[in-house]
């Protein structure tokens, strides 16, 4: 009788048991795939902006043509995206652009450890050059804070467009940044047109710190 009570209570327990563990794994799984939607969802930090071109910044401003400026962070995850929608915009633009991304190096890093995959990725752009923004110098005169940050200046010099270009953190498609940039330089509003920007911080630890 001992025997079969335990071998009643053994078949019952033995679902019971791998229920409760799919149960937990489920539970996980979904908190941890919130987390990383949450996480995807959280734009970085967006600063204003100067609404005319800092006479200070060594960047040439063409007097014919709208200039684009992206501000990365040579080794943020998050910007293939940024830098893959940049090639979208380029596409589409309803006119030429002066186009420049601009990558972080920090004091004493060397140039090799700023031209990372990103810059590549950007050079392959059609009518796109990527400079070097040794210490962030150009970043802070434009008060760019996170990686893949976009400003859209007019030929005369005066802010149309600033803020990102993606969805959300590392993913491709339309987006209201995108089409808000298109827009502006269909019709350069009195006033600039502002987005999200999803990336990483451009200053603060260093992402990717071994110095190659």
């Amino acid at each position: 009788m001992q025997i079969q009570r335990q071998q009643f209570i053994t078949h019952w327990a033995r679902p019971l048991l791998i229920t409760i563990a799919i149960v937990i794994w489920l539970s996980a799984s979904l908190g941890g795939f919130k987390l990383l939607f949450d996480y995807s969802q959280t734009p970085g930090v967006i600063t204003s902006m100067p609404t005319q071109w800092p006479v200070q910044s060594k960047i040439p401003v063409n007097a014919n043509q709208a200039t684009l400026l992206m501000f990365v962070h040579p080794h943020c995850p998050c910007s293939q995206a940024s830098v893959g929608e940049l090639a979208t915009l380029m596409a589409r633009s309803p006119q030429q652009l002066n186009a420049y991304v601009l990558f972080l190096q920090p004091k004493d890093y060397p140039a090799s450890w700023a031209k990372s995959e990103l810059w590549s990725n950007a050079s392959a752009i059609p009518g796109v050059k990527p400079l070097l923004d040794p210490e962030g110098k150009e970043a802070r005169l434009f008060h760019s804070t996170t990686s893949g940050q976009v400003a859209i200046y007019t030929p005369s010099g005066h802010l149309t467009f600033s803020g990102g270009i993606t969805p959300s953190r590392g993913h491709f498609g339309d987006s209201l940044g995108l089409d808000s940039a298109l827009a502006s330089l269909d019709s350069f509003p009195d006033r600039a047109c502002d987005s999200a920007v999803f990336g990483c911080p451009l200053f603060g630890p260093t992402l990717g710190s071994e110095k190659q």
